[in-house]
């Protein structure tokens, strides 16, 4: 090994070494952050079985959370059999990969442009600090963005370094399919990195300014497990119902301004959410005027000649195909405008545009180059620490649930979806004030959520407010006549106040959709009782004790039944027996929100 050689592994653990200082800083809190069980990390981890359990078959086969990605939950289950339910082992894991990550941004970016070593620091230096980030790190769900990022770097790093050549001498080369294997795993940990082919043949693009049939005929397996994937994604996604809920018709060219969100909250990154949901963002001109400053930036640096254009053109495109799936280019987007996990991968190319424009300013501008390359490290340094600060911030916003929900609405207070999430963690903590305001703010925002509607019902109803919650679960009944749990608890509130008929038209609506509930099945009982309709009354008792053979309440009513035919012996039995149960059915029983 030469001198050179010798210089790299040295440059290289340096950048090493300041990236973990900068990520250790970054990332301080993440001793004290919970899992965010309000939103996915219970289904991927504290609420999984499969997870929890170990069970190898189901995680390598079965989808979680509309998604087939094998190898992130089995590294969750792994980590769950070594660790334990302990928030802190997975998020410092997620740390890891992201330092990993931020590494591999450096590698590859020397690889590819060995004359700008500075670029490559530049590069992931931004990388690891940038707060939009900070969701993939400190969200455990994630997980799935820092791995398939850390193996598609790692497969791009390993394709740059592969021979060229015709297909039989790339073929011979083991970095080539080691490269393919990278690919395959990153699929199996998030199939978001499907266009990986994509990127290789930009990076043959911008190494031989052109794309040959070899480079296309090399590409073949890989685009073949392209389309393996994605017709995979495609299954889990039109499968699962509560994936085609999320989903809606996105408004013409809603890619390009999602696009132009993306760069511009890359570079200038405030205001940032959990959720950008489309109806609650105010986007003004801004992303749109700051995108073609770009884009006047880009073709102005392309001039320089045939390199610089290709350099301008790879990180442009890198960019653009890595985020063109997430961003509304498909006919049908999900509710949510973007997300900051979308990001994760496809900011690798905007930070290296950036970088190789800024730089090629600084070329063209009088000066001595000394003191022009000092100017580009203050300057970089003092982006990065700017950037370090916002990332700071954005890990108090994901501490817990609460904390999350809350910078949601303090940001957009026109989400309607964090208002309802809000709402719902408060309600589920008891705290009935503020869970109405926040459902009463989502249903302002937008009054015909019949679930919204539903649960501010539920907690007026608990606060005494029957007049207003009546009219809450008539107005979720007619927005969406299918919520049983609207029937169930308006046929309750209508006992309460000794409307039978109605008590009883309603309870048999929810009945009708949900026959295995017994409190419902026991509540019409008593309104049939209430309406003299013994006959009726009796035979759904019967039916509730099908469901629950020891439902002391309906034991109890039915014995009143029976005295009141004078069937005393009947009487005395089931009163008997509604003693002998001592304790009231389970408590999960009773009617809650519906979430």
């Amino acid at each position: 090994m030469g001198a050179s050689a010798t210089i790299s592994r040295r440059s290289t653990l340096l950048v090493f070494l300041g990236l973990l200082a900068a990520l250790a800083i970054c990332y301080r809190t993440l001793p004290e952050q919970e899992f965010i069980v309000c939103w996915d990390d219970g289904l991927y981890v504290t609420e999984n079985p499969d997870v929890r359990g170990f069970d190898l078959g189901k995680l390598m086969t079965r989808d979680y959370a509309a998604l087939y990605h094998p190898l992130t939950m089995l590294t969750l289950a792994v980590e769950y059999r070594l660790w334990g339910e302990t928030p802190l082992h997975f998020k410092l894991t997620n740390a890891f990969l992201h330092l990993v990550c931020s590494l591999l941004v450096v590698l590859f970016v020397w690889s590819l442009f060995p004359q700008h070593v500075g670029l490559g620091v530049f590069s992931g230096f931004v990388f690891a600090v940038h707060p939009q980030h900070v969701e993939s790190v400190a969200w455990i769900a994630e997980r799935k963005d820092v791995l398939s990022t850390a193996l598609a770097l790692l497969g791009l790093r390993l394709y740059l370094g592969a021979g060229g050549g015709d297909v039989a001498a790339r073929f011979r080369d083991r970095r080539y399919w080691l490269s393919l294997l990278c690919f395959l795993f990153g699929l199996l940990s998030k199939p978001m990195v499907v266009t990986f082919p994509l990127l290789l043949l930009l990076v043959d693009l911008y190494r031989n300014g052109r794309i040959t049939r070899d480079d296309l005929v090399t590409k073949l397996p890989h685009f073949g497990l392209s389309l393996v994937f994605g017709f995979i994604t495609l299954r889990s996604q039109v499968t699962d119902p509560s994936a085609l809920a999320a989903y809606a018709p996105a408004p013409p060219f809603a890619f390009i301004e999602a696009i132009a969100f993306y760069a511009w909250k890359g570079v200038f990154p405030t205001g940032l959410s959990a959720v950008y949901q489309r109806n609650a963002l105010d986007l003004g001109v801004y992303p749109w005027i700051f995108a073609l400053v770009l884009i006047g930036m880009g073709a102005w640096a392309a001039r320089a000649g045939p390199r610089s254009w290709r350099g301008v053109a790879f990180s442009a495109g890198f960019f653009l195909v890595s985020i063109a799936l997430v961003s509304g280019l498909i006919p049908f987007a999900s509710w949510q405008f973007a997300a900051d996990r979308y990001f994760y991968l496809s900011s690798v190319g905007l930070f290296l545009f950036l970088g190789l424009v800024v730089s090629e300013i600084s070329d063209r501008a009088p000066g001595s180059m000394r003191s022009k390359r000092l100017l580009l490290v203050a300057l970089g340094a003092a982006y990065c620490v700017a950037l370090g600060v916002l990332s700071l911030d954005r890990m108090a916003a994901w501490s817990d649930c609460e904390s999350l929900w809350q910078d949601v609405v303090h940001t957009y207070p026109r989400s309607d979806w964090a208002h309802d999430q809000l709402g719902g963690y408060y309600s589920g903590h008891g705290d009935d004030a503020r869970a109405a305001h926040h459902f009463a703010e989502a249903l302002r925002w937008q009054p015909d959520n019949a679930p919204v509607a539903f649960s501010l019902a539920v907690v007026l109803d608990r606060q005494g407010e029957h007049r207003e919650a009546r009219g809450l679960y008539e107005d979720a009944i007619e927005m969406d006549p299918t919520i049983w749990r609207a029937h169930h608890n308006l046929g309750l509130l209508l006992l309460k106040q000794g409307l039978w008929a109605s008590a009883v038209q309603h309870l048999e609506q929810a009945d009708a959709a949900y026959p295995g509930f017994v409190w419902n099945c026991h509540f019409l009982g008593v309104a049939q009782r209430r309406m003299g309709e013994t006959d009726r009354a009796l035979r759904t008792f019967r039916r509730c004790l099908a469901i629950h053979p020891n439902h002391a309440d309906t034991l109890t009513e039915l014995a009143h039944l029976h005295l009141e035919r004078g069937e005393m012996q009947k009487a005395r039995r089931a009163l008997k027996a509604a003693r002998r149960q001592g304790e009231r059915p389970d408590p999960a029983l009773e009617p809650q929100p519906r979430r």
